[in-house]
């Protein structure tokens, strides 16, 4: 219930943008609800998503009054509760991530962007076992997403993100996709 009722506090106050289609730099804060696809011998799982931190900094730059390209430096947590019975509670995998989104305001109160996100691995934990090994350093996913203002420079954002590589580097011929659901808070100056 506790995770509950923090699920719908932050999804009911994300995304607070300070921008009202200007362009301008900002601050950037909250969580991805995080998992892996698995696929191996065409067999595949999905485990349950990991709730995880997002923040960092952004510049969205306005090129007319319909268009702006985000740019965003962001501290990515990710990560998954593997199945049980496998000994582990849980994963998590730690980026530095750097989105660059295209977005089209379709009116001033509501836009929607897309565009690539690439990420570096900077090390991650089972439980409380360091993970260094056996995944790629490089990440690469596309984002689509939308926001719409609530009220004088308010707005409300989520944005997915889906892998488009295969980040696992082990010698088990395994795919590892990540897929991301973002809620966060943004400030504008």
């Amino acid at each position: 219930m506790k995770k509950l009722s923090l699920i719908l506090t932050i999804i009911t106050l994300s995304n607070l943008y300070v921008l009202a289609q200007e362009s301008g730099f900002g601050i950037k804060g909250g969580i991805n609800l995080s998992t892996y696809k698995f696929s191996a011998s065409g067999i595949s799982v999905t485990p349950d998503r990991a709730v995880k931190a997002r923040i960092g900094v952004f510049y969205n730059n306005m090129i007319n009054d319909q268009w702006a390209v985000q740019f965003e430096g962001l501290y990515s947590g990710t990560g998954y509760k593997p199945e049980s019975g496998s000994g582990i509670d849980k994963i998590t995998l730690n980026y530095i991530a750097f989105p660059v989104m295209f977005k089209y305001y379709a009116s001033e109160k509501f836009n929607i962007h897309a565009g690539p996100e690439l990420g570096f691995f900077l090390g991650g934990k089972a439980d409380d076992e360091d993970i260094d090994e056996g995944v790629k350093t490089i990440d690469l996913g596309l984002g689509i997403g939308a926001e719409i203002s609530l009220a004088d420079n308010a707005r409300l954002s989520a944005r997915y993100t889906f892998g488009l590589v295969n980040t696992d580097d082990s010698d088990l011929g395994i795919t590892q996709k990540s897929n991301n659901i973002e809620l966060a808070i943004l400030i504008g100056f």
